[in-house]
């Protein structure tokens, strides 16, 4: 796999984090978030983390 190959897959798998999170927050796009809760899930796409699927409402 070349260098070009591989930034592509990761883009894709950060593309699809980043539309797991928005969903996660109960959006189906992202413009109905606000840019504080944009500017974290960038920052957690950056780091690979995913949502766990266990939402806790306080």
């Amino acid at each position: 796999m070349t260098d070009i190959s591989r930034s592509h897959a990761s883009a894709e798998g950060q593309a699809d984090i980043f539309k797991k999170w928005v969903q996660y927050f109960g959006a189906t796009d992202p413009r109905d978030l606000d840019l504080g809760i944009l500017m974290a899930i960038h920052e957690w796409v950056m780091d690979g983390l995913e949502p766990n699927g266990q939402r806790q409402e306080r």
